[in-house]
């Protein structure tokens, strides 16, 4: 190297992973889900799936046992995805959209994870795809496959990204890592540690504080811990909350399910969940129908600790 950044791309130093909750910290929406999803967020933050037309299909936070010795650095969590039964051509996938297509275009990129098979089996792809603002534009990159054991096993794949030449780049244009599950297979796949880096070196994975970490999932979802309103109609309310960090985007608002409000004096709760939101400064309005016997123009907070209901606030890609 002749020159210190040429050192430092030599190397791979700097922040490097390009992947949000690699380390499956954070699961703002739920530990697990079973129902069937369609290219949706379910579970842990950042990480999308599509599980086909699969009649298994659970998705589920798992624990490492204290000290574990076989995936360096003792992480705390990992993803475990349960598929079987698809009768499509195609299994299902475990994805992760990656914000600005532009990073990695022209350049080489790789991904490094710790995978196994905890039943079934069959051989998992890896590929990269950079979509554009037009859904019909796309590239896919098919950076390899495994088959993985019952043992915990470091993976490292690489591949170059074409140039952005002649595309329509947008905000909501993205990068997209896919693990494909095997068709007509059953498996439990298991996976930890995930890194996606600039570079043909796979690094030792990328530690970022628990802040940041979950500052950065929190640009794409958010949980509103708490909202005050003031009673418009006996069954409405009108609130308002503040974000926790910037959105990507105008937020989908919507409730967990229905929620309960106190007035200093009575608890009362949602029919059903219903909410309505306004504005686009940093604090945002929101309008909650469907209560009854309210007192109207009372002050009311929101009582979350009732019924563990809360404001959910998505602005994924």
């Amino acid at each position: 190297a002749e020159t210190a950044q040429e050192a430092r791309d030599l190397v791979s130093a700097g922040r490097r992973n390009l992947i949000i909750n690699g380390n499956f910290d954070f699961w703002q929406r739920a530990t697990s889900t079973t129902g069937a999803l369609s290219n949706a967020y379910g579970s842990a933050d950042r990480w999308m799936f599509n599980t086909r037309s699969c009649t298994t299909r659970n998705i589920s936070q798992q624990s490492f046992t204290t000290g574990q010795s076989d995936v360096p650095g003792n992480p705390v969590y990992f993803l475990r995805g349960e598929f079987s039964n698809n009768s499509g051509s195609i299994g299902a996938f475990i994805m992760q959209r990656i914000e600005d297509v532009r990073v990695g275009a022209g350049q080489f990129v790789t991904v490094s994870f710790y995978a196994k098979a905890n039943s079934g089996g069959g051989t998992v792809e890896v590929a990269l795809a950079q979509q554009f603002v037009s859904v019909s534009t796309s590239t896919d990159n098919t950076m390899g496959s495994f088959t993985p054991t019952s043992e915990w096993k470091k993976y490292y794949f690489t591949t170059s990204l074409p140039s952005l030449s002649g595309k329509s780049v947008g905000s909501n244009s993205y990068l997209r890592l896919d693990f494909r599950m095997p068709p007509n297979t059953a498996i439990t796949f298991d996976v930890a540690r995930v890194q996606l880096e600039v570079g043909k070196n796979a690094t030792e994975f990328e530690h970022r504080s628990y802040g940041e970490e979950l500052a950065l999932c929190q640009r794409y979802f958010q949980l509103v811990p708490l909202a005050n309103g003031l009673v418009a109609t006996t069954t409405q309310v009108h609130g308002n909350y503040s974000l926790m960090t910037d959105l990507r985007a105008m937020p989908t608002v919507g409730l967990q399910g229905p929620i309960q409000v106190n007035d200093n004096g009575v608890n009362v709760t949602q029919s059903s969940a219903v909410i309505i939101a306004y504005g686009t400064g940093k604090i945002r309005f929101i309008q909650m129908n469907n209560f009854s016997g309210l007192t109207l123009h009372r002050p009311v907070f929101m009582r979350f600790q009732a019924n563990n209901n809360l404001i959910t606030l998505s602005a994924e890609l």
